[in-house]
C-alpha cells in the first residue's frame, strides 16, 4: 500500500469532484477561484498544488500577505 502526501495549501479546503465530461476538477471552498482539472483525481490536485504556487507567487510579487484559511489561522493561534 503507498502513502500518498497532502500538499500544504495553507489550510484551505479542498472540493474534489468528476464533472459530466469525466474531468476531476479540484478547488478551494474558500477561494473557488484557485482550481484545476485533470483526468484522475491525483493529478487535479497536483494541479492545484501548481497553480495554489502561481497564486502565492502573484501575492508576493505585488506585496501582499499570502491568504490562509480562517480555521488555519484560528488552530495555529491556540497556545
Amino acid at each position: 500500500m503507498s502513502q500518498t502526501q497532502i500538499p500544504d495549501f495553507n489550510g484551505f479546503t479542498i472540493t474534489l469532484f468528476q464533472d459530466e465530461d469525466g474531468d476531476w476538477i479540484a478547488h478551494f471552498v474558500e477561494m473557488p477561484n484557485v482550481s484545476a482539472f485533470a483526468d484522475t483525481p491525483y493529478k487535479a490536485i497536483d494541479e492545484l498544488q501548481i497553480a495554489w504556487q502561481g497564486v502565492k507567487e502573484s501575492y508576493l510579487k505585488h506585496g501582499e500577505k499570502i491568504p490562509v484559511a480562517s480555521s488555519f489561522r484560528e488552530r495555529s493561534l491556540v497556545v
